[in-house]
């Protein structure tokens, strides 16, 4: 499918700058084999690429790539006896995995100026025997080099074929021996800790799977021990509640208000501007229009508290992705923070910017120091959404993470609403009006992010030019 950007790229962009800027067609398959049942697999071209199943009638069957990592230019690929799968790619590499796609072992590499056994030089084809013996196909040397299973190989093989035959306390036996000599071996926790599911061993099973990473088979893991230690302490969970209410009650009922704000007009800090401005958060909840008008009449609110606020909802932002649970954090290496610090600052400046030019020949009321500061506090959803979230995180399950994604569509849809309702204020538009504007801020802020595409890739020629003048000078001398 064509998306609407990228038609909006085609107006503006030639082909040529478009094979560069991004792919249009998905990449074909390179390769492909059949098991013994009858099942195809496959394998596509270039980079970022999975062994897929196919059905007879050639359908995707789901499963297989939730546990494969990537691969990168595979020009081959076989299957054993056991359903075992081996992917040959242009830089030597052979990577075993099992029928599930979990990685065993990778080895091989290019020749580097010798003539080593083992090492290739244009690898073209791979193939395996009743007996697990590899064979790899060296195109530009005409040679087949075979390679023989390991005892610790072989060793693994049994393990697994062994689990496969249902007989699971062999097969933890075997992987028990391996992870004595190798306790890093991700496959082994991972098969480990669905032995101990199996066993109902929930917790040790927990931590093996949090050593192989699978998140998936964790959280099935985790249910079981939540609910394990709910039915042992609810109890006790209801006599906290119960004094809880009770405490809140007679707080209710003594001081008047929870939110004790008779210690609140004891302190000093409230006297401050900052302290009052960012107190005004809590009234963008209840009267953002009111607000709104507040701030566009310039007595609330000013340019410190509205960037503290825009970087505490980047710091719960980030909080949320990266402490939210073993199940759905995220690694540091999946979540680039500058990257991401970038987008979100350019976001937020292309959106001001070109809010405050366009309104600006609209006979517009607001201004940028208005216009920057409701939008921050119409932000209040998000600040309130990410923490809440983030807790929920490290409670839930897969099978809850439907709360989390409701919770964050309400803020979101929040967010929109109070900032409509803030810009209609400040701006002093009618609705059809706002729209219009936001329309034309939408098509200013893709013009920008079109230019700034162009440039990069100006940029890009450029430096690869001056590069291949400089290398050229350098051969000639």
């Amino acid at each position: 499918q064509v998306d609407l950007f990228r038609k909006f790229l085609d107006v503006f962009l030639t082909e040529k700058q478009l094979d560069t800027f991004m792919k249009k067609t998905p990449d074909s398959y390179g390769n492909l084999m059949v098991d013994g049942d009858g099942l195809l697999y496959t394998i596509n071209i270039g980079e970022h690429a999975y062994i897929q199943k196919h059905s007879m009638n050639g359908s995707k069957v789901t499963g297989l790539e939730d546990k494969q990592q990537q691969l990168e230019f595979v020009v081959d690929i076989a299957m054993d006896t056991d359903g075992n799968m081996f992917a040959l790619d242009k830089e030597g590499h052979v990577v075993e995995m099992t029928s599930e796609g979990i990685w065993l072992c990778v080895f091989g590499n290019l020749v580097d100026k010798s003539d080593r056994v083992g090492l290739f030089e244009t690898p073209s084809g791979v193939g395996v025997d009743e007996s697990g013996n590899l064979y790899i196909l060296d195109k530009t040397r005409n040679m087949i080099q075979k390679f023989t299973p390991t005892v610790s190989q072989e060793q693994i093989h049994k393990a697994i074929s062994t689990y496969n035959s249902g007989d699971y306390k062999t097969a933890g036996d075997i992987f028990s021996q391996i992870l004595k000599t190798n306790e890093s071996s991700s496959y082994a926790h991972f098969y480990m800790g669905r032995i101990e599911m199996y066993n109902q061993n929930y917790t040790t099973a927990a931590e093996h799977f949090k050593v192989s990473y699978a998140r998936k088979e964790y959280s099935e893991a985790f249910w079981e021990i939540r609910n394990q230690w709910l039915i042992g302490n609810m109890k006790y969970i209801v006599g906290i509640v119960g004094i809880l209410l009770i405490f809140i009650r007679l707080c209710r009922t003594y001081f008047k208000s929870f939110n004790i704000g008779f210690f609140k007009s004891n302190l000093r800090m409230r006297n401050l501007r900052f302290c009052k401005d960012f107190s005004w958060l809590k009234e963008e909840i209840k009267h953002p229009i009111d607000n709104a008008y507040e701030i566009s009449i310039d007595n609330r609110g000013n340019y410190a508290t509205s960037t503290f606020i825009y970087l505490l909802v980047f710091v719960c932002f980030t909080v949320y992705r990266l402490c939210s649970g073993f199940i759905f954090s995220a690694t540091i290496e999946d979540f680039p923070l500058l990257v991401y610090l970038g987008g979100y600052v350019a976001t937020l400046a292309l959106l001001l910017v070109g809010n405050t030019l366009i309104s600006s020949i609209q006979d517009s009321r607001g201004t940028f120091k208005s216009i920057f500061v409701s939008t921050s506090y119409s932000m209040v959803p998000l600040l309130i959404a990410f923490p809440i979230m983030t807790v929920l995180n490290n409670l839930f399950t897969y099978n809850e993470q439907f709360i989390c994604q409701l919770i964050l569509i309400v803020a979101i849809i929040w967010t929109v609403v109070i900032f409509t309702l803030a810009q209609l204020k400040v701006h002093d538009y009618s609705f059809g009006k706002f729209v219009k504007i936001i329309f034309f801020t939408i098509v200013f802020m893709l013009v920008a992010i079109l230019l700034i595409s162009l440039f990069y890739l100006l940029a890009q020629q450029i430096v690869d030019f001056v590069l291949q003048v400089y290398t050229e000078v350098m051969i000639r001398d």
